[in-house]
């Protein structure tokens, strides 16, 4: 129903608590807030806070000159945003510019045009740039810090310790790019790194929002996305529930739903063991909401609230974000999940829907997995171009499944209305006649046989029964049969 796509924005390796990250493929190392996101371009290392709106940007720019630097520094920010004020100032350890902006810094990372129309707001406009260029040896560090006007001192405080942790590691992991098409319309739907070595498979899913699945393997290492859908209908006749993993699909034969972490940890876990294997749960954790989430959320309660006075349902909705670890023998697997729900009721029946992905690491060094899959994905990069179009097939398809549901509700309102008219009818022995040539619709008296109706004088005769003596006088002499309905016609209907 809904195109739900967080993919890095979500991706949980951002814990409930500060978090040291360590990417052996890029060959660095950072400690960052809870529910921050760290992202490896190819020219440069950008820090994201949670509520999308501070970002820290470290890069090496060849050359030692500064001031060389520095002018290629403004020609980018001029790019970045508007800038309108910049001052230079020579300190201890370099240069420091500093550039007032009008505008978000968008291209700093072309999904966050995206992700902020996902969440239905408009992010801060008034800016500033702090830039420190530092000489090294025959390059200059660059380190930008973009935060909105009026930003407490605390929150920079914040940023500079995420820079202070910052450091490039000398060991790096041979790596190599894939990447990932969908298989709809050929486009490349996002690339991404994984070790050298390793085995890979990635596509977009047609059935499931068009979300991205991938699997990375060497041996018994495995990262992994999956997209999990369960979708229950309970009514007094009985239920039916289908579970989706990916591309595959299940029916349950006992009702199934996910409406929070450990329902859907429980499920996940199930379907692990379904194969043979014998996981065991040796920890869970539920994740606080980042602001984009809570953002999200109310934005899809307006969507679904609004949804529900059409269908006439009350409608529940929430999202849920952790991760858990579990073992088999000396094997370790730990997952990242993040997903929602959405329960409806209506006197006659409820249903109910759970979506989540799961991102998944698994090996008997559970530490090197987890640093390597820090590395896959602060290099997982999606094309916003794939992405504009996803979201518009996306929406042609909800528009789709919107006229087939409002038909059956149509069909549903006119099935009642029916039954209504025909009970009310048998009940004071009456029906309802409609001359077929002026479509005017009557209501008689209940009689057996034909009503006919004279066409000049509008004089009406009941209980005419077929093939007899009256029928054939009544035609000869021009009458009409009318047409008879104990529940109506489809004029009384609508």
């Amino acid at each position: 129903m809904i195109a739900f796509y967080l993919m890095l924005v979500l991706l949980a390796l951002s814990y409930a608590k500060e978090l040291t990250l360590r990417d052996p493929i890029h060959g660095l190392q950072v400690r960052i807030p809870a529910n921050w996101n760290l992202t490896v371009f190819p020219r440069y290392v950008l820090i994201t806070s949670d509520d999308m709106t501070r970002f820290t940007v470290l890069r090496v720019k060849r050359g030692g000159n500064l001031k060389e630097v520095a002018r290629a520094i403004l020609a980018e920010n001029q790019k970045i945003a508007r800038s309108y004020s910049t001052h230079f100032k020579r300190v201890r350890y370099g240069i420091l510019l500093r550039t007032d902006m009008a505008g978000y810094p968008y291209l700093l990372d072309p999904m966050l045009s995206i992700n902020w129309g996902l969440v239905g707001r408009m992010p801060p406009s008034e800016y500033t740039s702090l830039t420190y260029l530092i000489p090294l040896k025959r390059n200059t560090l660059v380190v930008s810090f973009y935060y909105p006007r009026g930003t407490p001192p605390d929150q920079l405080e914040e940023m500079v310790k995420v820079v202070r942790s910052f450091r490039f590691t000398r060991k790096r992991t041979p790596s190599k790019k894939v990447v990932i098409r969908d298989p709809e319309t050929g486009q490349i739907a996002a690339t991404l790194r994984i070790p050298r070595g390793w085995d890979f498979f990635g596509t977009v899913l047609p059935t499931l929002g068009r979300n991205i699945h991938f699997v990375a393997t060497r041996g018994e290492e495995v990262i992994r996305m999956d997209v999990i859908n369960v979708s229950s209908v309970v009514s007094p006749v009985g239920y039916f529930s289908e579970i989706k993993v990916n591309e595959r699909s299940f029916v349950s034969q006992a009702p199934v739903s996910v409406n929070s972490l450990e329902s859907a940890v429980d499920l996940l876990i199930s379907l692990w063991n379904s194969r043979g294997g014998g996981w065991e749960l040796t920890s869970l954790e539920e994740l606080p909401e980042t602001a984009f989430m809570r953002a999200f959320e109310e934005s899809m309660k307006r969507q679904v609230t609004y949804m529900g006075r059409v269908l006439g349902r009350s409608v529940d909705l929430g999202v849920f974000r952790g991760y858990f670890t579990v073992k088999q023998d000396n094997l370790v697997r730990t997952a990242f999940l993040m997903g929602f729900y959405m329960n409806s009721f209506s006197p006659m029946g409820s249903d109910s829907s759970g979506w989540f992905m799961a991102f998944t690491v698994q090996g008997r060094d559970l530490k090197r997995a987890e640093d390597l899959s820090v590395g896959v994905l602060t290099s997982f990069r999606a094309n916003p171009s794939w992405f504009l179009s996803k979201m518009k097939r996306n929406l042609e398809d909800q528009k789709y499944w919107n006229r087939v549901i409002l038909g059956v509700i149509d069909k549903h309102n006119e099935f009642l209305t029916r039954t209504s008219l025909a009970w009310e009818n048998i009940l004071s022995e009456q029906t309802f006649v409609r001359d077929p040539e002026t479509g005017e619709i009557f209501q008689v008296d209940l009689s057996e046989g034909h009503y006919w109706r004279d066409p000049v004088e509008g004089f009406m005769i009941g209980g005419v029964e077929e093939m007899s003596e009256l029928e054939s006088i009544l035609r000869s002499k021009g009458w009409r049969k009318l047409d008879q309905s104990l529940e109506g016609f489809p004029e009384q209907w609508r």
